[in-house]
């Protein structure tokens, strides 16, 4: 398989330019703290101002762009630090849930302060208060996992046209998410008389990566895909976009052939090699 297609040219200026705008995020943070801390205090927090700063950038012009392949390169370039910084706020917080589950498997009682934040953690993944806190915590390992580069790549370019749809353009959604209230985002054109549904609009486009992954993680239309990606942990296997396509038969009308195409996306631009 072909070496990846970015980040290079105009992508790898836009990697570089949100990399350096975490680094003074980071450092700010440090400054901030006004103490010595310890390495892996610092490395936790420095991740935690990266993945904070990294919200907060504006949508490139990518339709500027001089050539196709430069208006990939851009656009991959622009978005695969945003997905990383996002998916290593998830694998940090499965990080906690998997230290729950094993203090309970060691007949550890979860402090009071952890069952709150367990509380917070469920709600937010749509797991019941209604299971026993050992269950939920299960729920939530299959539920709070990362997503494969390459999905999130083939998915925001197929949905956000490389960056160039109206929706990316005003909303700053690069997933064609929904929302149900009034102004809550674009309305398309061609939404049909009756329905109340818009495309959301973000404030910035890192904020579209997030919501994306985790209406992944939680919402029960892809529980299929979590399913698929549960297996694959089980047995120690990597867990690649074209493994979790088949899972996303929900979000589009046209099904099966979205899947195809997404399938489609990521061998020809040969995303499967940053999974």
């Amino acid at each position: 398989m072909a070496q990846p297609i970015y980040p290079r040219q105009a992508g790898l200026s836009y990697t570089w330019l949100i990399l350096s705008f975490c680094a003074i995020a980071a450092a700010a943070w440090s400054f901030k703290a006004g103490t010595v801390l310890e390495n892996e205090e610092l490395d936790a927090q420095r991740q935690q101002a990266e993945a904070e700063a990294l919200v907060m950038l504006d949508l490139p012009d990518f339709a500027a762009e001089p050539t196709v392949q430069a208006k990939k390169d851009a656009f991959f370039g622009f978005l695969e630090p945003l997905a990383e910084a996002e998916n290593a706020r998830v694998a940090r917080l499965r990080d906690e849930v998997e230290q729950w589950r094993a203090d309970l498997d060691s007949g550890r009682a979860l402090s009071a302060e952890t069952l709150e934040r367990l509380e917070v953690i469920t709600a937010r993944y749509y797991v019941s208060d209604d299971l026993a806190t050992s269950d939920q915590i299960d729920e939530l390992l299959i539920k709070v996992d990362t997503i494969p580069m390459s999905l999130i790549l083939a998915q925001a370019a197929n949905e956000s046209a490389w960056g160039t749809s109206r929706f990316a353009l005003v909303g700053n959604n690069l997933f064609g998410q929904w929302c149900f209230s009034v102004g809550c985002g674009v309305v398309p054109d061609s939404r049909p008389e009756g329905e109340v549904y818009e495309v959301r609009a973000f404030e910035h486009a890192g904020l579209s990566v997030r919501a994306y992954i985790l209406n992944l993680n939680r919402h029960r239309s892809y529980a299929d895909l979590r399913a698929l990606r549960a297996e694959r942990r089980a047995q120690g296997q990597a867990v690649t976009g074209l493994d979790l396509t088949p899972g996303l038969l929900a979000y589009s009308i046209r099904r099966e052939e979205y899947v195809d195409e997404l399938n489609a996306m990521i061998e020809f631009n040969d995303l499967l090699d940053l999974d």
